[in-house]
């Protein structure tokens, strides 16, 4: 969060947010990016829990995308293609 507060505008197009992090979550992190931040920087839930209620939570937050690990070239080449 910290270098996204201090980044020059447009220095970063894609975030890659796991959701499950030591210090503070993704959804956490995510709700800080979108809502105190309000930055417009497509951010995409990474995480090993394919679960429905994780997806709602993680659409109800705001994200961009949803997918899941182990994350393929394939899947990753997508994601940024979608959002660039």
């Amino acid at each position: 969060i910290d270098i996204l507060r201090d980044a020059i505008p447009g220095m970063y197009n894609l975030i890659l947010m796991d959701l499950r992090m030591p210090v503070m979550d993704g959804l956490e992190a995510t709700k800080i990016i979108k809502n105190e931040l309000k930055l417009n920087i497509p951010v995409v839930a990474l995480t090993g829990d394919a679960g429905l209620e994780t997806k709602r939570k993680c659409e109800e937050i705001g994200f961009d995308g949803f997918c899941t690990k182990p994350l393929k070239f394939q899947e990753l080449n997508s994601i940024i293609s979608k959002h660039m």
